[in-house]
């Protein structure tokens, strides 16, 4: 691993490729991995600073392929992309290999009524999938609602985590 500038760490992956991140919070608390939407980045990790802390968690925010400093992937797709999320979050020292259909623990979703990038009814589908889901419904919420709700999101983590 190696520092760089922007508050990012690079990490090299088997295949080559450099994942970039950027850690706030508890470098010791359980993990939390913060998967950003486009277009934005790892810095996205940094509105989240004062909760990560606060709750005692580790908050890590990964560029995902092609943005910020993180290696491109080309010719891409969504589930070749959620896979990679996987082992990128292996290459933090998190063993994550589950099927999210036989979840048991709460899996909390958030999201806004009024978000037009992200459709109230498609997370809404995905969290019905899972069994663990607990819903967190905020009415005339847009997309960024997760900065909104920081301190509640990260709190929550922290809790289910400890468990």
């Amino acid at each position: 691993m190696e520092r760089s500038g922007q508050d990012a760490t690079l990490v090299t992956t088997k295949d080559g490729r450099r994942i970039a991140y950027l850690e706030v919070g508890d470098p010791d608390g359980p993990l939390v991995l913060h998967n950003h939407g486009g277009p934005s980045s790892r810095l996205e990790a940094g509105l989240f600073a004062d909760a990560a802390r606060r709750h005692g968690v580790r908050f890590v925010g990964l560029d995902r392929s092609g943005i910020g400093r993180s290696s491109p992937q080309r010719d891409r797709t969504s589930a070749e992309w959620a896979d990679g999320l996987v082992a990128d979050a292996e290459l933090l020292y998190k063993d994550w290999a589950f099927d999210v259909t036989t979840i048991e623990r709460p899996v909390h979703m958030w999201q806004g009524t009024d978000d037009e990038l992200v459709p109230f009814s498609v997370n809404r589908t995905i969290g019905d999938r899972m069994p663990g889901t607990v819903w967190h419904q905020v009415e005339g919420g847009g997309h960024l609602i997760a900065i909104g709700c920081a301190d509640e999101i990260v709190a929550i983590a922290a809790e289910e985590l400890r468990r």
